[in-house]
């Protein structure tokens, strides 16, 4: 999953050049009118090539091939056996989920409107910190080979909720002065949150049978995403209670718990049969 930060870097180092290009002085700026469009537009026909590959060079697995059906695999999914893996899956990826929005999504704005970063500024940290996430996937991804998935995700959990809302409560106090300590922070902050995803399409491949490999991969990884969509909401919320600032903090905790105490509950799945019909759901 390290392609997801090297993407990141990448749409970075492009808001960076347009931002260059293009500065958004204004409403009327070529920026804010049309230039912010460029990057979808991009990505959109990079999106169509990459079907089209896949479509004509990919092949299905072995395994999945060989595999005996019973039926519709979604049914199979949500009202068979396999509906309390789907469940751990769906809990693990709602606080993945949590933790992606708030590094993602919402630490530019703190950035900008918190640290006082000037937009230029915001892109450099972003594309810094993606490109130290690309070795930290690859880092966290060799680690849960060795000391196995299930350790893996408690021990980042708790990582997530103690040193990335740290990170994140710390950079809230910082002004525009300074942009090597708010650098060193947001990079903390990727780090501990979103590399989780180094493990993660190995894990998900590894909770399910080859029958419905592919439903329960689509539908645990999709379907966890709906209820941290409403970040901005429960961010308002929080706000109320805990202010502005430490209303992220707040949900980093929230996320890195869910990922630590689900890790827990799910079984281990390294070097598991990929040809046996069923992962075990016990926790060993």
């Amino acid at each position: 999953m390290a392609y997801a930060s090297s993407a990141a870097a990448s749409i970075a180092g492009l808001s960076l050049l347009l931002l260059s290009v293009m500065p958004p002085t204004g409403l009327d700026s070529a920026y804010v009118q049309w230039g912010w469009r460029i990057p979808f537009f991009i990505g959109g026909l990079l999106g169509i090539v990459l079907f089209f590959y896949y479509r004509r060079n990919v092949e299905e697995a072995p395994a999945f091939e060989a595999a005996q059906t019973t039926g519709s695999p979604l049914r199979e999914l949500l009202g068979g056996r396999h509906r309390r893996a789907l469940a751990q899956v769906f809990i693990l990826m709602t606080g993945a989920w949590l933790l992606t929005n708030i590094a993602a999504a919402v630490l530019p704005a703190t950035l900008k409107a918190d640290v006082g970063l000037p937009d230029r500024t915001v892109s450099i940290v972003l594309l810094i910190s993606s490109v130290v996430c690309v070795g930290s996937f690859v880092g966290c991804a060799v680690l849960s080979q060795r000391i196995g998935r299930r350790r893996f995700y408690i021990a980042f959990g708790i990582v997530a909720a103690i040193f990335a809302s740290t990170c994140y409560a710390l950079l809230t106090t910082l002004n525009a002065d300074d942009h090597v300590l708010p650098t060193l922070l947001a990079v903390g902050v990727q780090i501990s949150t979103i590399s989780l995803y180094g493990p993660i399409a190995a894990y998900l491949t590894e909770r399910f049978p080859a029958a419905i490999r592919a439903t329960g991969y689509g539908v645990g990884y999709s379907l966890a995403l709906v209820i941290p969509a409403f970040y901005a909401f429960y961010i308002s919320g929080l706000a109320t209670i805990v202010g502005n600032a430490l209303a992220p903090v707040v949900l980093i905790v929230l996320g890195g718990a869910l990922v630590a105490v689900d890790g827990a509950l799910g079984p281990e799945t390294r070097d598991v049969d990929m040809t046996a019909h069923q992962v075990p759901d016990t926790a060993s």
